[in-house]
């Protein structure tokens, strides 16, 4: 008897411009700035490649790893301060639709 894997659900999100520009970039610096030992990080491909389709969905995995990578980048000495304040109403937003990660 063979399972049949139901995709998970993907939800939309309501992001400016400047969001998606950012929420962009963070993920492509998230793929071309990992480790080569390591596994591509293979939610970064996902949401860039949805972003760029003009489909700006997330599943629940992909926003808490989105909600991560957004706050090490907001933290990060040098990030412009409206990149900050940007990164954290993102993290917000998704915080919002998705619930807190478990376990953060």
């Amino acid at each position: 008897m063979s399972s049949v894997r139901n995709p998970p659900k993907s939800t939309d999100v309501t992001l400016s411009r400047g969001e998606l520009w950012l929420v962009h970039h963070v993920m492509v610096e998230r793929l071309t700035g990992h480790d080569e030992s390591e596994p591509q990080p293979w939610w970064a491909l996902n949401i860039a490649r949805k972003l760029e389709a003009g489909e700006p969905t997330l599943t629940t995995f992909e926003a808490w790893r989105l909600r991560r990578d957004l706050l090490d980048y907001a933290a990060r000495d040098g990030t412009p301060s409206s990149d900050v304040a940007r990164a954290r109403a993102i993290v917000d937003q998704l915080e919002a639709t998705f619930g807190r990660v478990p376990l953060s």
